[in-house]
C-alpha cells in the first residue's frame, strides 16, 4: 500500500509505474476521491481502482473524468460506485474513460448514465435502437411517420442523452468487451439511422399537417453500408 501523504515519492513512483504521466495531478485526484469517501475505509479499493486505471489507454484522462463523475454524484451513490471495483460496470467504465474524453464529459454531466454500462448485453437490434430513441422523445415507434409529443427543446435534449447513452454502450463493447470491428461499425450505423429518424419525428412536430408532407432522410455511404466509424 502506498503512503497517503498525497505527494510522497513512494506514491508518485507507483503512479508512474502504473502509466500516469502527471503523477502529481493523479495524486491530487486520488486525494479528492479519498476526501469524498469514494474508496471507503478499505485501502484495497484504492489499490484496485488504480490497478484498473493503469490498464486503460490513457490513465490520466480516465482518472480526471472519474473524479468529475464522482463529484457530480450524491455522496451515497459515489461511495456505492467506489465499492463496485472489479465489476463488469467498472471495467467498462474505466476503459471508456481512458479512450474518450467526450464520453467522460457526457458522464460527468449525466452521472446516472454510468449504470448503462452494467447491462449484461450491450448489443441492440436496429429496431430496438429506433424504438428507444423514438420513445424518449414521446413518438410512437409503431406508426408510420412518428411525431414527437414533447416540446421541441425537450425532445432535442432527450434525443441527445439517449443517443450518447447508446454510444457509450457501443464504445464499452468495443474497448472493454473487445467486440469485433465489423459489429461496432454496424451498431454505430444503426444508431445513426435511428437518430436521423428521431430527428425527423421532432421536425414533423413543427409542421402543421405534417402527414401531408412526405420527407425522408437517407443515410448513405458508410451509414447505409453499416460500416460507420466514430467520427
Amino acid at each position: 500500500m502506498t503512503t497517503r501523504d498525497g505527494r510522497g515519492s513512494t506514491e508518485r513512483g507507483r503512479l508512474v509505474r502504473l502509466g500516469f504521466v502527471d503523477a502529481d495531478q493523479a495524486s491530487d485526484c486520488i486525494a479528492t476521491l479519498s476526501a469524498r469517501g469514494f474508496f471507503g475505509s478499505e485501502d484495497r479499493f484504492e489499490d484496485a481502482w488504480l490497478d484498473a486505471l493503469g490498464q486503460v489507454a490513457n490513465p490520466d484522462q480516465a482518472l480526471l473524468s472519474l473524479m468529475a463523475i464522482v463529484l457530480a454524484l450524491p455522496d451515497d451513490q459515489a461511495q456505492a460506485l467506489g465499492a463496485q471495483v472489479d465489476t463488469l460496470l467498472v471495467n467498462r467504465l474505466v476503459a471508456v474513460l481512458g479512450a474518450s474524453r467526450a464520453l467522460g464529459d457526457f458522464l460527468s454531466r449525466h452521472p446516472a448514465q454510468v449504470h448503462a454500462l452494467a447491462a449484461t448485453s450491450l448489443q441492440l437490434t436496429m429496431d430496438q435502437r429506433r424504438s428507444a430513441l423514438l420513445e424518449v422523445v414521446g413518438a410512437d415507434a409503431m406508426v408510420a411517420g412518428p411525431v414527437t409529443n414533447l416540446p421541441v427543446r425537450a425532445a432535442n435534449h432527450a434525443l441527445r442523452i439517449e443517443y450518447k447513452r447508446q454510444l457509450l454502450q457501443i464504445a464499452a463493447a468495443d474497448v472493454a468487451d473487445h467486440a469485433p470491428m465489423p459489429w461496432v461499425g454496424e451498431q454505430l450505423a444503426d444508431l445513426a439511422s435511428a437518430a436521423l429518424e428521431t430527428a425527423l419525428a421532432i421536425a414533423r412536430s413543427e409542421v402543421d399537417d405534417s402527414h401531408l408532407c412526405r420527407l425522408t432522410i437517407m443515410g448513405m455511404g458508410k451509414t447505409g453500408g453499416r460500416e460507420l466509424n466514430y467520427i
